[in-house]
């Protein structure tokens, strides 16, 4: 009888530790799908990937209201600075009186391409001494204030007469502040006759009291571009 139930006796433990082991794996299945720590379901996460979506409100610095994206500046008209001190009329009379320059345009609106609210004033190309070609133009925001001056002689020949005056009487006549008639003739005579005469554009430029001035030749054609620095 001792042979008999020693094995019996041994077999049962061994039972009930199965059934212990089994219990515990399907209690940790359940815990661990009500923890979102299992397989999650397909469809759900189609359905919802998680995270911001395009309708949902991200708020922050760049969402939310008033998150517009819109590039600072978009849209608004370009600012130029004026130049101080300078009459439009009064210079373009000048100009006129003095080297018989014609106007066609005075204050006309440039088209919206090339600047709202600013006007032009522009003039024929007149021949001056010596087979000078001289013209003339200007351009103003809406207020009437200079924004660029541009004078140029074409046709310019070996020894140029009286290209030299007009370059510099339409940089001085301007009367922009800080500008020295004599310093402003003096560079303008220099800055032309280092450029010289070439195929190739040549520039030079310059800051006197509150002008830009820019000098340009290019074969035959000399100019002078006046800006605020």
């Amino acid at each position: 009888m001792t042979l008999t139930t020693r094995p019996h006796r041994a077999a049962l433990p061994t039972a009930l530790l199965l059934l212990a082991l089994a219990g515990c794996s399907a209690e940790n299945a359940d815990t661990s799908d009500s923890v979102g720590g299992g397989t999650p379901d397909p469809a759900q996460t189609a359905e919802d990937p998680g995270g911001p979506g395009p309708d949902d409100d991200a708020g922050g610095e760049d969402g939310g209201e008033g998150g517009s994206g819109t590039a600072p500046g978009g849209g608004l008209p370009e600012v130029i600075a004026a130049l101080a001190g300078v009459d439009i009329a009064d210079w373009a009379e000048h100009l006129a009186g003095v080297h018989g320059v014609t106007w066609t345009e005075s204050g006309v609106e440039l088209g919206t391409d090339e600047g709202d609210g600013r006007l032009r004033w522009q003039t024929d190309t007149r021949e001056g001494e010596g087979g000078l070609l001289l013209s003339a133009e200007a351009v103003t925001d809406a207020e009437g204030r200079a924004t660029r001056i541009n004078c140029t002689a074409a046709e310019v020949p070996d020894f140029p007469a009286g290209q030299w005056e007009f370059l510099a009487d339409c940089v001085t006549a301007a009367g922009v502040e800080g500008v020295e008639r004599r310093a402003a003739e003096v560079w303008i005579t220099d800055a032309f006759a280092a450029l010289g005469s070439t195929a190739e554009t040549t520039r030079d430029s310059t800051v006197i009291g509150g002008a830009e001035i820019t000098a340009s030749r290019s074969s035959d054609t000399a100019s002078v571009v006046i800006t605020a620095p």
